[in-house]
């Protein structure tokens, strides 16, 4: 009976939760600024993905031609193959140069020390963008008046369920994050897709408090920020202004990947955050109770619980539906793809991991 109730009270809390989330999610139409938009530096830190490089530099190439004045400083972090300067990117103030430490937020420190510019944008290499992002993504900061615009950031499948799962998941998380940063409450971002000003990362400490965490360049970077001014820091609700990327194909790949995100939960600014961390997780130990209760004794309440569960999840996922497709079928057995959150806790005691050939840090 203990067990029942306290996995009622879980529920309960996690669909109310859910239904918050999907009102408060919000994707709109906006305008973008017809003049020459504001000077503005972007930095793409680089390791060993040449072949994404080259894409997204062309796509840059064609459209760097709305702003004002602009450097493109890619950061080669001690790829095997070192990186070159394409000539033929003509539009691009291109500059390539080598990190002068370890990892992606040296990488960055690196471009960000010699950018001329106040307006600091940040890309992963092996991002796609679309045809007005950089328009959009500016016209949204500047509109604004903010400190730090998190961007959208969406997965792209080749349609396996593993992949697919992957997309799913990371649509939730992004929506999720929106939804909650905008509504006031930092949660978590994606560096992939970053604009932030210059002289305020510096006022704030830059990365001097999580330098030797592996991870963190992006949601720790925005808890300093919100701590700053929350007023000031807000999650984009333009669809042009989403990068698309890639999941993980190896399952290897895919674990460390979760032990590298875990490696910086317990730098987060607020606390609210583990919470909610912690009310995912126990809603997927929950929904398998209510289920071994359904289908030992066909417990009424539990059914009726999952019920619920379910009108939730399909609710908050036509919520998004704008934003990044979602099956209602796979909704269904999504809770089994989630089995691996406990499995990444188990294993990020175990082992450290590794990311681009390197032991992920977690600092101290």
């Amino acid at each position: 009976m203990i067990i029942l109730l306290f996995s009622i009270s879980i529920s309960v809390i996690y669909i109310a939760f859910l239904i918050w989330i999907s009102h408060s999610f919000s994707i709109q139409k906006l305008d973008f600024n017809e003049n020459k938009l504001p000077s503005c530096s972007i930095l793409i830190p680089c390791r060993n993905d040449s072949e994404y490089l080259k894409a997204l530099l062309g796509q840059l190439n064609e459209q760097v031609h709305c702003l004002s004045s602009h450097e493109v400083i890619v950061i080669d972090d001690h790829s095997d193959i070192p990186i070159i300067a394409d000539k033929s990117l003509s539009n691009l103030n291109l500059k390539v140069i080598l990190n002068n430490g370890e990892g992606k937020k040296a990488s960055l420190l690196s471009g960000i020390n010699i950018s001329q510019y106040e307006i600091i944008i940040t890309l992963d290499a092996d991002v796609k963008i679309g045809e007005f992002w950089l328009k959009a993504i500016l016209s949204e900061f500047s509109q604004k008046d903010l400190n730090l615009l998190c961007g959208l950031i969406r997965y792209t499948s080749n349609y396996s369920i593993f992949q697919e799962f992957q997309r799913m998941e990371s649509a939730a998380i992004v929506s999720i994050s929106q939804a909650m940063l905008n509504s006031g409450f930092p949660s978590t971002c994606n560096g992939a897709n970053m604009v932030f000003n210059k002289s305020v990362f510096h006022e704030i400490g830059a990365y001097s408090a999580h330098l030797n965490v592996s991870s963190g360049d992006d949601d720790l970077l925005m808890h300093q920020f919100a701590k700053h001014n929350i007023k000031k820091v807000a999650y984009s609700q333009s669809l042009e202004s989403i990068v698309e990327t890639y999941p993980e194909t190896t399952i290897k790949d895919f674990f460390y990947q979760r032990i590298r995100w875990m490696s910086k939960t317990k730098f987060y600014k607020f606390p609210y955050v583990k919470l909610v961390n912690s009310l995912m997780l126990l809603n997927e130990l929950v929904y398998f109770v209510f289920l071994s209760l359904v289908f030992t004794k066909f417990n009424a309440i539990a059914f009726y619980f999952l019920f619920l569960r379910y009108a939730s999840d399909w609710y908050f996922a036509k919520s998004i539906q704008k934003f990044s497709p979602i099956s209602y079928l796979k909704v269904l057995i999504m809770p089994y793809y989630l089995l691996y959150v406990p499995v990444s806790v188990v294993l990020s005691f175990w082992t450290k991991g590794k990311w681009k050939g390197r032991v992920i840090t977690k600092g101290s």
